[in-house]
């Protein structure tokens, strides 16, 4: 059954979650408690169980189901700093603008604790700075708030160049993409240029290194955090 799958995870009982998947001994896979405090899914990415995680969506997990506070998978693995987990959940679907019962978004949750690269991921892959929540706050204030200013200058800056470039949105319908260099190196001395300026993306790139563009592995992720080996799309859609 689904609770002992649940059970079996919250107790860190690895082989035994992992032998209730793979011989499909529960009856829903996103079953919950009649309190509805989360499903197996919910509790391995809330503990950093990335194998867990992905066995639970390859055998069709939601990955956006919610528990009665309407907090999500995703939620959970911010909440607790799982980046592998969250680069996971994004890849297959995640809402990276959820809010919860509270009015708080994946994000808002790591930049209230600090989780800078945390914060990096969601922002480059579509999540909005600007969602207030219930206490009428945005990310950069939890931020802010909570005396995390490598957050706060990371989002300071990605907004500037998001206010000094209006005119890189592109068409309705498509995502506009930007690589560009670690935040030491954001001055307003950096020459850039625009490329590609097509109907499929346009592309920001910087002229000391004129082979980053969509599409091509970058080191240029503005470097919060030593996440050397991230391929950085900064995603402005909801910026």
């Amino acid at each position: 059954m689904a609770i002992s799958l649940i059970d079996a995870i919250r107790q860190g009982d690895l082989e035994l979650a992992k032998h209730i998947l793979i011989h499909r001994k529960y009856k829903e896979i996103d079953s919950q408690y009649s309190r509805k405090d989360g499903t197996a899914l919910y509790w391995a990415s809330c503990l950093g169980i990335l194998d867990i995680v992905r066995l639970l969506v390859l055998h069709g997990a939601d990955v956006n189901s919610e528990t009665s506070w309407k907090s999500t998978p995703l939620h959970a693995a911010c909440d607790n700093n799982h980046c592998d987990i969250v680069r996971y959940l994004i890849k297959c679907g995640a809402n990276v603008n959820e809010t919860t019962q509270n009015g708080n978004t994946p994000c808002h949750l790591a930049a209230y604790r600090g989780f800078a690269e945390i914060v990096q991921i969601l922002v480059e892959n579509g999540a909005s700075t600007h969602v207030y929540n219930d206490k009428y706050k945005t990310v950069m204030e939890e931020a802010k708030n909570n005396g995390h200013e490598k957050i706060v200058e990371y989002i300071t800056a990605v907004r500037r160049l998001v206010q000094g470039n209006s005119n890189l949105h592109g068409p309705v319908g498509k995502t506009t993409v930007l690589l560009f260099p670690p935040l030491e190196n954001i001055t307003q001395n950096t020459q850039s240029n625009l490329i590609n300026d097509t109907e499929e993306y346009r592309c920001l790139q910087y002229n000391d290194n004129e082979n980053d563009c969509f599409g091509v592995n970058s080191l240029n992720d503005l470097s919060l955090t030593s996440n050397k080996n991230y391929q950085s799309k900064m995603s402005f859609k909801n910026i």
